[in-house]
């Protein structure tokens, strides 16, 4: 968080170096709140992540394209939990309605 405070000073967003910094900082914090199991904030990054990167990757798919397939795996990870998560909610409602004898 420190490093993109200071990296507001710099403010170049036109510089393409600026820009890949950027993305990597918020991938490492996407990475650590994921771990945290801060999945909001997690996608809010990523969702920054895919916006810089836009860009970025019609000027060099291929430089940047690395980071490109490294969000989508988080991505893709946040994805599958949530969707994991979701299942196992269904799964206690519909345990729930059964033991109160409602269905």
């Amino acid at each position: 968080v420190e490093s993109l405070k200071a990296m507001r000073d710099f403010s170049d967003y036109s510089h393409v170096e600026f820009r890949e910094a950027v993305v990597v900082l918020l991938f490492d914090l996407s990475e650590i709140h994921y771990a945290l199991k801060d999945y909001k904030q997690s996608k809010k990054e990523l969702e920054q992540i895919f916006k810089l990167l836009e860009p970025l990757l019609k000027l060099d798919a291929d430089r940047f394209g690395k980071y490109h397939v490294m969000a989508m795996e988080l991505s893709t990870s946040l994805t599958i939990l949530s969707i994991s998560l979701t299942v196992h909610t269904l799964f206690h409602i519909n345990d729930t309605i059964k033991r109160s004898g409602m269905v």
